[in-house]
């Protein structure tokens, strides 16, 4: 579960993958230029890639989009909306409600589909991580991009539920 009080240990690895990550959805969002960019992140943390996205788009670096995110718990959706201004985010706990279900109910801004839609080390905290896929994919929309980034093994894995780490690599 993401701290909203202290940065990632490996903070200079966590700021080099964030903006990996935002390279990855720019380009993305690059692919769809008649789309209006919008990128949705499941799992999103305490919003650095919000947080990246915005100073990005405000140096001219990425365009100008809504940011919409998910988090587990009500603490870091607030998290998330202060450091995000303007981004709409909602509890969602995978497993206890459908993403669809969840999103409706927390806000209006929130989309049908979205060009982009991010999981950023998210798969590896759940059991069912095809039916993870299946709710995130969901929300793609035709042409559009789910960007999936899973940690190497040995990066902290006590955080991790069961697996057999081959069906993940």
């Amino acid at each position: 579960i993401a701290n909203i009080n202290s940065p990632p240990a490996d903070t200079p690895t966590f700021f080099h993958r964030m903006a990996a990550l935002l390279t990855m959805a720019n380009w993305a969002l690059a692919q769809q230029p008649r789309t209006p960019p919008a990128l949705l992140a499941l799992g999103a943390g305490v919003g650095i890639l919000g947080a990246f996205a915005r100073q990005s788009a405000a140096h001219g670096k990425f365009p100008p989009h809504q940011y919409h995110a998910t988090e587990q718990s009500l603490p870091l959706v607030r998290h998330i909306q202060e450091r995000v201004p303007g981004c709409s985010a909602a509890v969602w706990s995978f497993g206890t409600a459908s993403l669809r279900d969840a999103l409706k109910g927390a806000s209006d801004t929130f989309l049908t589909e979205y060009p982009v839609v991010v999981l950023s080390h998210l798969l590896e905290h759940v059991e069912d991580y095809y039916g993870l896929l299946d709710q995130a994919w969901a929300f793609v929309r035709p042409g559009g991009f789910l960007v999936v980034a899973v940690p190497r093994e040995e990066e902290h894995r006590t955080h991790y539920t069961r697996w057999d780490w081959g069906r993940l690599l």
